[in-house]
């Protein structure tokens, strides 16, 4: 169904920022590295060595049958996708997780992955870890102070503080922080 529906009581949630939190979790693709792998293999992975990596496994699947909302999507031609219980699919490492979290059966037929250049998982965790503890990342009231954040990653010398626009938008960003 798309659109309101004006009849039904619902709820849209939305992920603040959800973009920008996944994509600063990815690093650069070692792509020299990258290689095919043995479903068995994969079989045996953690899941961090499926999320901190860029795998694509196609293969078929099947949700049981009480699942209420597949997580598979299934393009059916250019303007339609969508989510049956059971299809052919191509899938990355954390569809894969989330597929398995909901009791979905995946037969692999390949699995491709390109490992991250530079950073592990472990190394990966402690860099998260590590901004959160970083005294320019302040937390306040839950939210990051974006005038803290912004200042740590703008280079002061294109930061007017006669610029109207500069000031106000600084301004207005430390007032939605404030508890």
């Amino acid at each position: 169904m798309y659109g309101i529906d004006r009849v039904t009581k619902w709820f849209d949630y939305d992920l603040v920022s959800a973009y920008t939190t996944a994509m600063c979790l990815l690093d650069h693709p070692n792509y020299a590295k990258g290689r095919f792998v043995e479903p068995t293999e994969l079989k045996n992975w953690s899941p961090e060595e499926l999320l901190y990596s860029y795998t694509i496994i196609t293969g078929s699947f099947r949700f049981p049958k009480e699942t209420k909302y597949p997580s598979i999507p299934v393009r059916l031609d250019d303007d339609t996708t969508v989510y049956p219980l059971e299809g052919v699919c191509t899938l990355t490492g954390a569809e894969l997780l989330c597929a398995y979290n909901q009791g979905c059966v995946v037969k692999m037929k390949e699995v491709y992955t390109i490992p991250f250049h530079t950073r592990s998982a472990e190394k990966q965790k402690e860099s998260v870890l590590q901004s959160h503890k970083n005294e320019k990342f302040k937390t306040v009231s839950g939210l990051i102070s974006g005038v803290n954040f912004l200042k740590s990653v703008t280079p002061t010398d294109s930061i007017d503080s006669t610029d109207s626009t500069d000031s106000t938008m600084f301004e207005s960003i430390d007032e939605m922080s404030k508890p």
